[in-house]
């Protein structure tokens, strides 16, 4: 796994389908715990509410939205991508002392703009990119079919998998899509035992988010 969840995100250099050859993420640290602050590359808010958080980019048109047990981890490494952030169960399980559980969402600036009909037309490079590099993990395994999905209007496909890091088994579940230049893979992560109950925690997350 990458350093405090990154590697494990295996598919978030997915953008090979569409751009360069990729590999697994690299590391993340955390920056002093908190949420980030607005910068001059990129602005970047948070606002709170008693129950919910929501993550603001502007410089790569996103929001989402995060709940307890969740909370904001800045990752220094990439993986490749423009842009990377996770939320993370901090309190939960960890695997070299990585956080097993959370969502993260990397953003890859693609060669050429797609238009939202174009989209349905990489399913089949996304699948075998998928099996690729599903089949390069220990115990990886494709357990779902790939499936056309669209969030706040933006098109694009989403899977499951499964893999093995430091003899534990891992449940993911990978969303991307694809917006102008824009790729958004947006990562679904816990242990396999933790799915159940975290599943749905996670996909509000997911499916929270807006592009602007």
């Amino acid at each position: 796994m990458i350093r405090r969840f990154g590697r494990s995100m295996l598919l978030a250099a997915l953008v090979i389908v569409l751009a360069t050859a990729g590999t697994a993420c690299g590391g993340g640290d955390e920056s002093a715990g908190t949420e980030e602050s607005p910068s001059a590359s990129a602005t970047e808010t948070t606002a709170a509410t008693t129950e919910e958080t929501t993550y603001r980019n502007t410089q790569y048109g996103f929001e989402i939205t995060y709940t307890e047990p969740l909370s904001q981890l800045n990752l220094t490494d990439t993986g490749g991508a423009e842009y990377a952030i996770a939320f993370v169960d901090k309190d939960g399980p960890t695997i070299h002392d990585d956080y097993a559980n959370g969502v993260r969402i990397s953003v890859f600036k693609l060669p050429r703009a797609y238009k939202a009909a174009e989209v349905p037309k990489l399913r089949d490079q996304f699948e075998q990119a998928l099996k690729e590099m599903v089949a390069d993990t220990s115990g990886g395994k494709v357990t779902s079919d790939v499936t056309a999905t669209e969030i706040d209007g933006v098109p694009g496909f989403t899977v499951n998998y499964r893999f093995t890091e430091g003899g534990e088994q891992l449940a993911c579940r990978v969303t991307v899509l694809i917006k102008g230049k824009w790729e958004y893979d947006l990562t679904e992560q816990t242990l396999s035992d933790d799915w159940t109950s975290m599943e749905s925690t996670l996909h509000q997350v997911v499916q929270s988010f807006k592009t602007f």
